[in-house]
């Protein structure tokens, strides 16, 4: 997943990328390095988790 899909999946859920920073387990700062890359397919299906999560709270 391209660093742009990334994002745009997250505002598309209404979040914020620090939210999602925060349940992966790393500091916004850590996030935002690993956005300059595209995510291979494990983060990618962590993040989609996450992102599922999120928007059910």
């Amino acid at each position: 997943m391209t660093k742009n899909e990334v994002k745009e999946l997250i505002k598309a859920a209404g979040l914020y990328e620090w939210q999602v920073a925060y349940s992966f387990g790393v500091t916004e700062a850590t996030f935002s390095r690993w956005l300059r890359r595209d995510f291979d397919n494990e983060r990618t299906e962590k993040l989609k988790s996450i992102v599922n999560e999120l928007k059910k709270a």
